[in-house]
């Protein structure tokens, strides 16, 4: 059975874990001038809800890992051929640009600290290891995720995302992957035009 598929519009309640996916329209939308409107009106609406107790958001420190990371890529990755004419070099990749000029990275801090400027004004818990190992089953999470991978055929990040929501006791995960919709037991929100 696959999971239980709502909108972005449709009533939550309990805890949500965001999804990298549903944050990353935020820093877009800030960076790039456009996103999908229903995600960032759906952000918008659990702010609210969250302000006023009506649903607890939590993500993971992974999900800022890639968020940082996508921001990096965007930032660097369109810029390349001004960066080989910068950095007097033929390298084409970004990150072999970054690995040979780290100082790069400077370029990408604004961004990076506006994306931490909004974690810490969002009323969001941004969860640890540490906060999740009271939670941990006889199953340890690398393992879990090997099983998650296998069965529903999931990338392994976003099986770590399924296995660290369930450690968070979410009831629902937000995203705008529609491989998530794949996963038994779980319970996705959605944009309307992923949903069943």
């Amino acid at each position: 059975m696959p999971a239980t598929t709502r909108r972005f519009s449709d009533p939550l309640g309990g805890i949500l874990y965001l999804d990298t996916s549903v944050l990353m329209c935020k820093v877009e939308l800030d960076t790039n001038g456009g996103s999908p409107a229903q995600a960032i009106a759906f952000l918008e609406k659990i702010r609210e809800m969250a302000r006023r107790e009506e649903v607890a958001l939590v993500c993971t420190d992974l999900v800022v890992n890639e968020m940082c990371f996508q921001i990096v890529r965007q930032k660097l990755a369109p810029e390349i051929t001004l960066l080989q004419q910068e950095f007097k070099t033929n390298e084409k990749w970004w990150v072999a640009l970054y690995r040979q000029h780290p100082e790069v990275l400077a370029r990408c801090q604004p961004e990076i600290d506006r994306f931490y400027e909004f974690l810490q004004a969002y009323p969001l818990l941004v969860l640890s290891a540490r906060d999740l190992e009271g939670a941990l089953a006889a199953q340890a999470p690398h393992l879990a995720v090997r099983e998650l991978m296998r069965q529903f055929y999931l990338l392994p990040t976003d099986a770590y995302h399924v296995v660290y929501s369930r450690l968070a006791g979410a009831d629902a995960i937000a995203t705008m992957d529609p491989d998530f919709s794949r996963v038994d037991g779980l319970t996705v929100y959605v944009p309307a035009s992923l949903c069943c």
